[in-house]
């Protein structure tokens, strides 16, 4: 085999072997983008033929099928089989197949002793059954992001061998710099399975100021630099396009029917191409060198937002660092990506911390107060909830703060200095603590849904992965607390 190992893949390769050897058969491996998974699964590959046993690799997109095999025979692997359409390399006989989630679910599974399932927080239903029809198999996962609702179900085990932030700080991944807005107005698009509505978001985000904006802000502090941005959909990627071509700017756009894929990506990878604007097919399988990133596309979904900020954070030897203008307020609303990576300790089974979560969710939604209309000359109050202004039919096309709407500028946004996760457990101790207190000594009930926003006042998240141990509020807390009790007092118009 040609690849030396890292250590981190090293360390990956025995905490694997280890948590085999006590029995599990269906494991997931979290690991950030660009610390290798591909070429650790090339090694465990390796090692397994010599003991005579088959695998199977399982990649979720059909572009993802030829970058497989070039990683494995890169690795003097012997020559895989494929399963997927009418691929030459067909061969059920071949030892490693790579297959993808959808052909495994119109053909014969493979004979496999030991099966990679890439991207394995899409739970592809083909895949589970696999794994539910033969418990004998070794499943292995691999995902930066094992979030998904459920997996807990199927998955036995999870190994973390380091966190985005400590790859971020020792220099595995790259580090970045975000420009952002505040989060827009977006109460009024309707969801489709946990995520906004692509036609109605696009409508809502394809103003011609707005991209106009993003072309502006490109030019100013792009740095000409190789750059991805994620459009809402195909209607919005072709307007940014329009838009940085008329700006002499080289782009392509790839969608789900792109199918000279390859080409674009050559071009990109040549330089020829500055800058290529996608619907979502970027998120993830991209592999290819990235300055900048252009988000202006919303997403309530922490994977496919860190996914997608993951496709900037490889490292390049003339790079130092990734410049991300966040044009939909994404961070401001999800926070930044090793954040959300440290909310997750373990995997979700979908069931007791779900709904734990949006039971919270549901019980500390802000109450909407009126607020005034943004058009220049109006001032007029609209009634909460209102997008369109009465008086005078205003409708901002990118929130309703006039600032933001008037000059659709970035700022640069400050990373504040992490918090512990021991730090936050004892925040969220002292305030099981004062709800007890308040019920034994005032005889008054503070529901959960009270304190989960007390906490994510001043974390920014809601209390996931923390335990309710009881621990006797500090002075600081209890003067958080007021803080908190006030501020809502006066939003209520009470003195």
């Amino acid at each position: 085999m040609l690849f030396t190992p890292k250590p981190l893949q090293i360390e990956a390769y025995n905490k694997l072997g280890a948590s085999a050897g006590k029995g599990n058969k269906r494991i997931v491996l979290q690991a950030s983008t660009g610390v290798g998974k591909t070429f650790l699964a090339a090694m465990i590959t390796e090692k397994a033929l010599a003991k005579g046993k088959r695998v199977t690799f399982v990649a979720p997109y059909t572009t993802l099928i030829n970058q497989t095999v070039s990683r494995f025979t890169e690795q003097e692997l012997p020559q895989p089989g494929v399963m997927q359409g009418q691929h030459e390399l067909t061969d059920a006989n071949c030892s490693i197949q790579i297959a993808t989630a959808q052909t495994l679910g119109r053909r014969d599974r493979p004979i496999a002793d030991i099966v990679f399932v890439d991207e394995c927080h899409l739970m592809y239903k083909a895949v589970l059954e696999w794994m539910e029809a033969e418990p004998g198999i070794i499943f292995i996962g691999l995902s930066a992001t094992p979030w998904a609702k459920g997996m807990g179900k199927y998955w036995q085990d999870l190994i973390k061998i380091k966190s985005l932030r400590e790859c971020i700080e020792d220099g595995t991944l790259s580090d970045y710099e975000v420009m952002g807005v505040e989060c827009p107005d977006l109460s009024s698009i309707p969801l489709s399975k946990g995520d906004y509505k692509e036609k109605e978001l696009g409508d809502f985000m394809s103003g011609a100021k707005l991209v106009g904006n993003i072309v502006q802000n490109w030019l100013e502090n792009g740095k000409n630099g190789q750059t991805i941005a994620f459009a809402v959909n195909v209607l919005h990627a072709n307007e940014i396009a329009n838009k940085f071509s008329n700006a002499g700017v080289p782009v392509e756009v790839i969608t789900a029917r792109t199918k000279n894929r390859d080409e674009i990506f050559t071009r990109y990878e040549q330089r020829q191409t500055r800058i290529i604007v996608s619907v979502g097919c970027l998120i993830a399988g991209f592999d290819s060198y990235v300055d900048c990133i252009i988000w202006a596309s919303a997403y309530k979904s922490a994977i496919k937002f860190v996914q997608g900020i993951g496709r900037g954070l490889r490292n390049h030897p003339d790079k130092k660092i990734c410049y991300i203008f966040d044009h939909a307020g994404t961070f401001t609303k999800l926070g930044y990506p090793e954040d959300v990576d440290e909310l997750y300790e373990e995997l979700c089974s979908g069931e007791k911390q779900e709904v734990e979560i949006k039971k919270i969710e549901r019980e500390v939604k802000a109450e909407k107060l009126p607020k005034l209309c943004p058009s220049p000359g109006c001032g007029h109050k609209k009634p909460a909830g209102i997008h369109e202004c009465p008086k005078c039919g205003f409708s901002p096309r990118f929130g309703i703060d006039s600032d933001v709407d008037e000059s659709r500028g970035l700022k640069k946004l400050k990373k504040e200095k992490p918090v512990s996760k021991e730090d936050k457990q004892i925040f969220w101790s002292e305030l099981k603590g004062w709800q007890k207190q308040e019920l034994i000594l005032k005889d008054k009930v503070r529901k959960d849904g009270q304190i989960g926003n007390i906490y994510r006042d001043k974390h920014k998240v809601w209390p996931r992965g923390l335990t309710d141990q009881i621990r006797t509020p500090s002075p600081e807390t209890l003067n958080f607390i007021k803080s908190r009790q006030i501020a809502y007092a006066k939003s209520r118009g009470n003195k």
